[in-house]
């Protein structure tokens, strides 16, 4: 009986010490992890709660919003955001490391550390209207880093020069320049270069050229096509109004190539307006009658968009086609 009791006794010690030390790791993980996010730029902040951004330095003034999901840009211009670039873009922010830098004395000097409220700060507001400031530094550090702090707290911290980079940013780097949206769905869409024309439709599933319904349509190449211009993205915007003298500037007023295109769920068909490939080497401008702006792209992506007939057709019809020309092209033998 002694022997089961003392038995019992270290099996209680044990389990007591099992908890103990279960319950101290916990505790260490927990302050480990506590210390890491006091660490991050905006600790216990969630991304996804984010609802307005403002980015001002010495010459712009960024402002976003977040409205129904989607990024706005409010100013310098208004305009839809680039919801991964900026979604990107505050993940990094938040998430960030600074290190506290140890100050001399008890008296803080704004001028020492290059700090300047009006001309560069970060501003982010959270759904609970929770503001955030963040102040960065004109002068950097031998090593590339700049000088942070808080409006509301004396503290300085050292940050990554990636802060600088984030505060010049422009705002065509933040703008969406995808034409359509991903619920966006072509189902009719012409092409008219020059005195050629040539147009698609999507009926009942299956895809006709020029209304022939007889003729054998390689799907994948269409569908390529359609793809491409469905996810198109301008290389950037390259005027903000589609006034006569920016259509002439840009070699608009009489368009090389024009695209029509009709969306399910949409009576207006969209237009897309090309610059002339034959007279531009590299740099091709386009505007569309949906938007306001002047967008450029490249050659190379325009050039796709060139096409005709018989480059949609079954390659084993097209291979049928070229026996029967090559056939017919052979020379009679001579009769002696």
């Amino acid at each position: 009986m002694k022997s089961f009791k003392s038995t019992f006794v270290f099996a209680v010690l044990v389990l007591l010490l099992g908890i103990a030390t279960f319950l101290e790791f916990n505790r260490s993980e927990k302050e480990e992890k506590s210390k890491d996010e006091q660490t991050k730029a905006l600790p216990y902040w969630d991304q996804s709660q984010i609802s307005e951004l403002r980015i001002v330095s010495e010459d712009r003034d960024l402002h976003l919003i977040k409205k129904d999901s989607q990024w706005q840009i409010l100013s310098p211009i208004k305009d839809k955001a680039d919801i991964s670039t900026v979604e990107s873009m505050l993940s990094s922010m938040i998430t960030d490391k600074l290190s506290k830098l140890e100050l001399e004395g008890s008296a803080f000097n704004l001028s020492q550390y290059g700090f300047d409220e009006a001309k560069r700060f970060m501003e982010f507001i959270n759904n609970s209207n929770t503001k955030k400031k963040l102040m960065l530094s004109s002068k950097k550090t031998y090593d590339g880093k700049y000088y942070l702090k808080y409006s509301d707290s004396p503290d300085v911290y050292l940050a990554s020069s990636t802060w600088d980079q984030w505060i010049r940013r422009s705002v065509n780097e933040i703008r969406n320049k995808k034409l359509f949206s991903d619920q966006d769905k072509i189902k009719k869409l012409t092409i008219i270069d020059g005195k050629k024309k040539i147009s698609f439709e999507n009926i009942d599933s299956q895809w006709i050229i020029d209304g022939d319904k007889n003729f054998p349509v390689n799907e994948t190449k269409l569908k390529t096509l359609i793809s491409s211009l469905q996810n198109f993205r301008a290389a950037d915007v390259s005027a903000e109004e589609q006034s006569t003298e920016t259509l002439k500037k840009y070699k608009l007023v009489k368009p090389g190539l024009k695209l029509i295109l009709e969306l399910d769920g949409s009576e207006s068909p969209i237009e897309l307006n090309v610059s002339d490939l034959t007279k531009d080497s590299g740099d091709i401008f386009l505007y569309s009658n949906h938007l306001p702006f002047i967008y450029k792209t490249f050659k190379t992506v325009v050039e796709k968009w060139v096409v005709s007939k018989s480059d949609f057709k079954k390659e084993s019809d097209k291979k049928e086609s070229e026996k029967d020309i090559n056939k017919n092209k052979e020379p009679m033998e001579s009769v002696h």
